[in-house]
């Protein structure tokens, strides 16, 4: 039986946040970013200026520059550059000075992190884009969050019956209308991705082990939360997750 994975609609507390002025406030110290209790969710519009890519590129580490100079895409490279240069930024704005004593790792499962030299992680971060956004969750525990743009895929039931449990592929297609059916699609993607990511394990754990439920009333938590409000998108995040 798959677990019953609770998912409720918001559209509130997500921060859509310029490229250019995160880069000008957050590197000067004028810019604060707060996620007391609850995760603190980003959305930031992917630019292709030149001269804002390579601000970005001065930001990142040597590890993080040799990894962007391998990818032949520019779109895939500028979307890599464009969000560990956030990460940093938001980074050293939260933790002030002690920014140049923490150390980037990756999990077992690739989920990068911070720590400092004593092994302490003093804040929990996760990255993800897609053509046209960066998403980015801050929180005091473990985070996920991932962005979609809805799209054309070819033999989406095939890749349905890849990820998807037999009540969510039945979900998916209900109806005639294939719009609908890429909405549902990437509502349900974007819901596990981000559970997988904040329990760490990323798709190295099998997506059918859980099962989308939707949740309407307000007054109670959700493990994922997701949203429509970027147009064309959907994004969703989760914290503190144990799958």
């Amino acid at each position: 039986m798959p677990t019953s994975l609770s998912c409720k609609e918001v559209n509130q507390g997500i921060q859509v946040v310029d490229l250019e002025e995160l880069l000008d406030d957050g590197l000067a110290g004028g810019r604060s970013f707060n996620f007391e209790k609850k995760p603190g969710i980003f959305a930031i519009p992917l630019k292709s200026e030149v001269s804002l890519l390579r601000r970005c590129v001065s930001l990142l580490n040597d590890s993080e520059k040799q990894r962007a100079n391998r990818f032949r895409h520019d779109g895939a490279k500028a979307q890599f550059i464009t969000g560990h240069a956030a990460i940093h930024v938001m980074l050293r704005s939260v933790l002030g000075e002690d920014y140049d004593n923490v150390e980037f790792g990756e999990s077992e499962h690739r989920k990068p992190f911070v720590l400092f030299s004593d092994g302490t992680r003093p804040i929990e971060f996760n990255l993800s884009h897609c053509a046209d956004y960066i998403a980015i969750a801050l929180g005091e525990k473990p985070v996920g969050i991932d962005v979609e743009k809805i799209r054309h895929l070819n033999d989406l039931r095939g890749i349905c019956g890849q990820v998807f449990t037999a009540s969510e592929i039945e979900e998916v297609f209900a109806g005639s209308d294939e719009d609908a059916h890429l909405e549902k699609f990437f509502q349900f993607w974007t819901c596990k991705e981000a559970a997988l990511k904040a329990n760490g394990t990323g798709f190295m754990l099998d997506p059918k082990r859980l099962e989308v439920v939707h949740q309407t009333d307000s007054s109670d938590e959700a493990l994922v939360y997701w949203t429509r409000k970027i147009e064309g998108h959907f994004l969703a995040w989760s914290a503190d997750l144990s799958l």
